[in-house]
């Protein structure tokens, strides 16, 4: 009908007008290099850039090892891949129903729209976890094909083929909760009352990690707070306390200006409540791309910031090896000069 179109076009112009609203909301008064840090889409933004084919190929490698890994996903790769010859034949041919034919092909081209727009991540930066991102649509195709490919198969055979999606699904789930039975021992729990999680991190990153939050807490007043570089927003979540800056991430390519480093520093000279810093060993990443070494390969001004400004009171963790994200974390807690 002619409201139903109306409505179709009202909608269609309205999302697209209402998501860009969002972004202008959130963006707003921030400079160009602070934008292009927020939506890091232009050449040299991401430290990990590769080829669409390469992406390609290690999203087909762990798809492989993860369907060859149990017999059960085996089973239900073949049960997929049979329904997506099923549906596709059932669509092609026009074998549904009218209105079921144009819902279902309509559904399917969306989810797949969304797939490939949450996918673009991972295959710019072949990053195996930002795939993730477009995790709830595969799924959701995943329903719609084989509810489609058995749309037209006797119940009984229906039921049959439930019941074995039903014990694969099982099956892994009991695969899961034994794998994490192996993750669950004391040298993994991170016990702060703001965390109590279970973590694969090494045992030697969590104890780094209670050794510095246990001493912010200590010697923080509650209405004092610190700066943490170049990337440990985890200890402001660990001990309440909110950041000095704007800015949470200083890595080489995030690309700060130096405008907008003195702003930085400028912030932070003027924060009565600022006493205290944190510096990860991630701070002199020499050999992951794009991270860099503080003071040398970007943020000088802030370097001289704080070492014009702080001390070296705690050195804790691995010092000793290159960090990484998980494993061989240090930290350094710099106390400010008294004026």
């Amino acid at each position: 009908s002619i409201f139903k179109k109306k409505h179709f076009w009202i909608l269609t112009i309205l999302n697209p007008l209402f998501t860009i609203l969002i972004y202008w909301l959130l963006l707003k008064g921030l400079t160009f290099a602070e934008t292009r840090q927020c939506l890091p889409y232009l050449g040299g933004d991401q430290p990990y850039e590769t080829s669409l084919w390469n992406s390609i190929k290690i999203f087909w490698s762990f798809t492989y090892q993860n369907i060859m890994s149990i017999w059960p996903n085996r089973i239900f790769a073949i049960i997929l891949i049979l329904s997506i010859i099923q549906t596709s034949y059932l669509l092609i041919k026009r074998k549904l129903e009218k209105k079921l034919w144009t819902r279902t092909f309509l559904v399917i081209i969306i989810f797949l729209l969304f797939l490939v727009v949450n996918f673009h991540e991972f295959l710019r930066s072949g990053v195996f976890y930002r795939s993730f991102w477009a995790k709830p649509f595969q799924v959701m195709l995943i329903f719609i094909f084989i509810t489609t490919a058995t749309s037209q198969m006797s119940k009984i055979i229906r039921g049959l083929l439930y019941v074995v999606i039903l014990y694969i699904a099982l099956s892994n789930f009991n695969a899961q909760m034994t794998l994490m039975k192996y993750i669950k021992t004391p040298a993994q729990y991170l016990a702060h009352p703001r965390a109590r999680i279970y973590v694969g991190n090494a045992p030697e990153w969590i104890d780094t990690v209670n050794k510095t939050t246990a001493y912010l807490s200590a010697n923080l007043k509650s209405d004092e707070t610190f700066f943490a570089l170049p990337y440990d927003c985890l200890y402001y979540f660990l001990t309440g306390k909110k950041s000095p800056t704007r800015q949470l991430i200083f890595f080489e390519h995030i690309k700060i200006p130096t405008e907008q480093e003195e702003k930085i520093v400028q912030g932070l000279t003027e924060n009565p409540h600022l006493t205290m810093a944190v510096v990860s060993s991630r701070a002199a990443a020499v050999q992951e791309p794009g991270l860099g070494v503080l003071g040398q390969t970007y943020c000088p001004l802030i370097y001289k910031y704080l070492q014009d400004n702080f001390r070296v009171v705690a050195t804790i963790g691995d010092w000793g090896h290159e960090p990484g994200w998980a494993w061989n974390h240090g930290t350094k807690i710099l106390i400010k000069n008294a004026p």
